[in-house]
């Protein structure tokens, strides 16, 4: 039942573990914040899958926080440094540890709902219902909406933009690619949260996987754009240059 869980646990990894690299070497503030989220993301899906064989409540708490709350806030976070200005992303970026610590606060002392938790370790779902109701689930709908609005957002309109300079249209397909990925994994979150959990890891690691495809493709194309031929470098990718 955790096969799904670590292909995301892996995936993101070792997309994380890329885009880290991209940090040291260029030191961009997008792709330290996306190196975070994507680190989150595979901590998260670590902790469910020590959840399914442990039962520990504090593994899920960890996941809940990482994953269902902080994971994709951050990497909307990061893609508002590529359209924004570094004084504006600053002020938001404070803004949303702010509401991330309080966030996490309220997770890690929510009331939990014991026989959801146990059924949750054998029928590995999405996690909805194991913890009560409460101001958290507020802060999540808001810090999920806000990630999703900012990647998906960001990567179409820099899309747009390749296709109004009439770059290889390879460049926005890549773009699209990490939007539509981005959708899935947003999609998987609200079908849980509606009553469908029974597919959220099968889903996930869909979206995980198109996403990763997405920027694979952004280093591919890399080489192409520092080729002289003066051809713009997506900047809705993950890991693209500002």
């Amino acid at each position: 039942m955790s096969i799904y869980p670590l292909i995301v646990a892996i995936v993101s990894l070792a997309f994380g573990v890329i885009v880290l690299s991209q940090w040291m070497a260029r030191r961009r503030s997008q792709q330290l914040i996306w190196a975070i989220a994507l680190l989150m993301a595979a901590g998260a899906s670590f902790a469910f899958v020590g959840f399914l064989s442990a039962g520990s409540e504090l593994l899920f708490r960890v996941y809940y926080a990482l994953g269902a709350l902080l994971m994709a806030a951050y990497l909307g976070m990061g893609s508002l440094y590529l359209a924004l200005s570094k004084r504006a992303a600053d002020l938001i970026l404070a803004a949303l540890v702010i509401v991330s610590a309080l966030g996490v606060a309220l997770i890690l002392v929510a009331p939990v709902d014991v026989a959801a938790l146990h059924k949750l370790q054998h029928t590995s779902g999405a996690g909805t219902g194991v913890l009560k109701p409460g101001l958290w689930l507020l802060l999540l709908i808001l810090l999920n909406s806000f990630g999703a609005a900012a990647v998906i957002g960001v990567a179409l309109y820099s899309a747009y933009k390749v296709l109004r300079r009439q770059a290889p249209v390879r460049f926005a397909v890549a773009n699209v690619t990490i939007a539509v990925g981005t959708g899935i994994v947003t999609y998987a979150g609200t079908a849980a949260r509606l009553g469908s959990p029974n597919d959220f890891w099968i889903v996930m690691a869909v979206g995980w996987v198109v996403i990763f495809a997405g920027f694979l493709l952004t280093l591919k194309l890399a080489p192409l754009a520092r080729s002289g031929r003066d051809v713009p470098m997506s900047r809705g990718a993950v890991g693209g240059r500002r």
